[in-house]
């Protein structure tokens, strides 16, 4: 009774963070994650349907990430130099009315267009991951990030049964466009949201006007050049870690559904419940996750999850293709591959906010995420490629292949610091 009692009494203690601008991000995470969880399982074959071939698929991804990679630098730079909330607001809007470029696209060339202009507008990013961390104590990040997943995933949980619906009732591409159509209001209702964040950037700190454009061009190379030394000298193994995974798991990001329903023969319906279940699987695990992130530590929790990576990769695989026993096996393996891989999405901005000051923490931020971004382009260039040319499951293969090499990266070299930034 003892022990139930003290488990409410922490939890209780955990939903005080729940106020201010991580509220506020939770809510309007709860209209932009349904979004991402709804489109994300037939977007590939839809693009597809538009006429791309699966080289295609992964060409537009890749390009994707290049024009995003590109847009974190001045993003990063904004967030530290001009604020965090207008950035976030505009270009939140700007990503809610991309979606029209998809919806009403006649074929591919169109969807294409509407990529650039919504990966343009995710400059927001190190500006929401700066104020995302702002807005959480340093011993309590673990938790809180769980906490603003935990509720924002939980209603994306039945996501993919509204686009099983759509498309069952519409035909698949006519249920795709409605999906893409719903993703507009419920990007605008996200912007609306986020006009109540209030800054955490002190005004002191606050230098971008327009008056100056030269000195802050001057200034933008030299703080770029610092957040790269830093980055270089205080976090080469995390960097290291954060290539080969995001190489080999955005590589194979266009290619889940693409292998499943083409490749292994399972129907899209079918599909669209196993991501369901990993829906389910991840918003049971998250919550426990981030508690063990603060107590025990960051690279403690990172590795099992890492192994889970590199093991479900390899069983999804060797997943035989159109048997009796197929579905069986993508609906063991896939949502633990799918679960441990987004949850490292929280393990990882844990801990580099334990190691970066606020003050810089947008750029480095920025850094980071631009490294990460060129190889997940890389991989995306090559993973439709490898998948065509090579072998349906080679890029799988590499996904778990760099995910054991991470393992090894992090377990020598990663280290957490002896005190957490705040």
């Amino acid at each position: 009774m003892g022990a139930k009692a003290d488990w409410l009494q922490r939890f209780r203690e955990n939903l005080t963070l729940l106020k201010g601008n991580l509220l506020i991000l939770i809510l309007s995470w709860m209209f932009m994650y349904p979004v991402t969880t709804m489109l994300s399982v037939y977007e590939p074959l839809y693009i597809k349907g538009l006429g791309a071939s699966t080289s295609i698929v992964g060409s537009i991804y890749a390009v994707s990430t290049i024009i995003l990679s590109i847009a974190r630098i001045p993003g990063g730079y904004v967030a530290d130099r001009y604020g965090r909330k207008k950035i976030i607001v505009f270009m939140t809007f700007g990503v809610a009315l991309s979606y029209l470029f998809y919806a009403f696209a006649p074929g591919w060339e169109w969807i294409l267009v509407g990529a650039i202009i919504l990966n343009a507008c995710l400059l927001y990013q190190p500006a929401l991951l700066a104020i995302r961390a702002d807005s959480v104590p340093s011993e309590k990040r673990g938790t809180g990030f769980a906490l603003a997943d935990f509720f924002s995933w939980i209603v994306s949980v039945p996501a993919p049964l509204v686009v099983i619906y759509l498309v069952s009732t519409l035909g698949f591409i006519g249920g795709m466009r409605v999906a893409y159509l719903a993703a507009v209001g419920l990007g605008t209702c996200a912007t609306l949201l986020r006009l109540f964040l209030k800054e955490t950037l002190p005004k002191e700190e606050r230098k971008l006007d327009a008056e100056n454009f030269t000195e802050h061009l001057k200034d933008f190379k030299t703080e770029y050049s610092d957040a790269a030394k830093f980055v270089s000298k205080a976090l080469p193994a995390l960097v290291m870690v954060y290539i080969f995974c995001n190489f080999a798991f955005w590589g194979c990001w266009p290619l889940f559904s693409i292998f499943a329903v083409d490749f292994l023969g399972v129907s899209w319906e079918n599909w669209g419940f196993i991501n369901v279940l990993a829906n389910i699987v991840y918003v049971a695990a998250v919550l426990p996750v981030g508690v063990l992130l603060d107590k025990i530590g960051r690279k403690k929790v990172l590795l099992p999850f890492i192994t889970v990576v590199a093991v479900s990769a390899f069983l999804y695989a060797i997943t035989p293709s159109r048997t009796e026993y197929t579905l069986l096996f993508l609906v063991v393996w896939f949502p633990f591959l799918m679960f441990a891989q987004s949850l490292l999405f929280i393990l990882f901005p844990a801990l580099e906010a334990d190691l970066v000051s606020r003050r810089k923490r947008g750029r480095v931020i920025a850094v980071l995420m631009l490294l990460s971004s060129v190889a997940g382009a890389a991989g995306q260039a090559l993973g439709g490629i490898m998948y065509e040319q090579v072998n349906q499951r080679f890029p799988f293969l590499i996904l778990g292949t760099f995910a054991t090499i991470s393992f090894f990266i992090t377990l020598l070299w990663v280290k957490e610091p002896a005190e957490r930034e705040v």
